[in-house]
């Protein structure tokens, strides 16, 4: 049976800024995945080659988050294939891979603030990828913003990334620390989720990373402008060049294809919030 051949279609991703300081700089370090598939059978509640671990404690059993030096997050539970991982008995803030590949790596970790306030300061967390004791440029999630005050008092850190060219015996650890200006207020962390999935060869994938957009380095702007990518893996499936229209990333066939972006930011604006959109054909992809 033939299969009609659709046009290829291309995607981009379009951050806006709504700003409050006009004269301060943000700037990022954005991430991009996109997998035409990800997903794998399922084999006594342990996903085939995939990690699910969970944890609300630090390496030193605490769970304090007022503190402005990396800590690694201890999983007091693991679910994963033991084909694949090793989670060490000694060593519970560590995963261990037995087999070479790329990996998807996806983090949730909540926040919540503690009984003592002190409104007017802010509190703001980091949440980092070790490999091997050594924290990577990839992955960084940093949108954990508490106000304290008016309500506002619970956050949250997410990333969702591809760790490529993992080498048997590697391990990760998730660290985090307090990187907001002013360490004030007691914060907590809550039960933590990490996923990892190595992602087999025969999957069609593309990643990039950017550290601007078409306009500039400076996001704190009212103006929509694509985020410009240099590939990172690039399988026959996706075309993009890295010099000529970076900020486009051409399907070159018809399908569903999964999209993760993880965009960390820093600056010296107040209050300055970045729109991102997705961006298929020109036209914003709905949800």
């Amino acid at each position: 049976m033939k299969t009609q051949r659709t046009r290829k279609k291309s995607f981009n991703l379009s951050l806006a800024s709504f700003r409050r300081n006009a004269n301060g700089a943000t700037r990022l370090a954005a991430f991009l995945v996109g997998l035409a598939f990800l997903g794998s059978p399922i084999v006594e509640a342990t996903v085939e080659k995939g990690a699910k671990l969970q944890g609300s404690k630090l390496q030193d059993d605490t769970s304090l988050l007022r503190f402005t030096t990396h800590k690694a997050i201890k999983w007091s539970s693991a679910d994963f294939d033991p084909s694949t991982y090793e989670h060490p008995t000694g060593n519970p803030t560590r995963l261990k891979f037995k087999a070479a590949g790329d990996y998807f790596i996806s983090l949730t970790a909540p926040i919540v603030e503690g009984p003592n306030g002190n409104n007017g300061k802010r509190s703001q967390q980091e949440f980092v990828i070790a490999k091997n004791g050594t924290v990577l440029d990839v992955g960084a999630a940093r949108s954990t913003y508490i106000r304290h005050d008016s309500g506002h008092g619970e956050s949250s850190g997410h990333t969702a990334v591809l760790l490529r060219g993992i080498s048997a015996n590697d391990y990760i650890e998730i660290m985090t620390k307090r990187v907001h200006n002013q360490n004030h207020h007691d914060t907590f962390l809550g039960l933590s989720t990490l996923f990892v999935e190595k992602v087999e060869s025969s999957r069609t994938i593309f990643s990039g990373t950017a550290t601007r957009t078409v306009a500039g380095t400076n996001l704190n702007g009212n103006a929509v402008s694509p985020l410009q990518w240099t590939a990172g893996a690039k399988d026959s499936g996706f075309t993009h060049s890295d010099s000529s229209n970076s900020q486009n990333v051409t399907l070159d066939a018809a399908g569903k294809y999964m999209v993760y972006v993880n965009v960390p930011l820093d600056g010296t604006p107040q209050r300055s919030s970045v729109k991102m959109m997705i961006k298929l054909n020109g036209t914003q992809v709905a949800g």
